[in-house]
């Protein structure tokens, strides 16, 4: 449960969003929840919703490290009055 916190603590730490904090510790629950010791075998499962997890959130990431935008987080937001139909 320290590792998680210290995930989350290194995350906001590194990106200064909650979101990216929240995603470090929703990772290391999935690992609580469905690795180690949870089940019996190899931890497939947690691998695969690991995987997708981090497809999900490797973008909230990579802006703070790398410094550039990713284009589909780009919010385009048309000016006051542009999506009105003229009269």
């Amino acid at each position: 449960m320290k590792l998680i916190l210290a995930s989350a603590v290194a995350a906001y730490v590194l990106t200064g969003d909650w979101l990216a904090a929240l995603a470090a510790a929703v990772l290391g629950l999935l690992w609580l929840i469905l690795g180690s010791e949870a089940s019996a075998g190899p931890p497939v499962l947690f691998f695969a919703m690991a995987y997708q997890w981090n497809q999900v959130a490797v973008g909230l990431f990579y802006e703070p490290i790398s410094g550039r935008t990713v284009q589909a987080s780009q919010r385009r937001v048309p000016p006051h009055g542009a999506h009105r139909l003229p009269a």
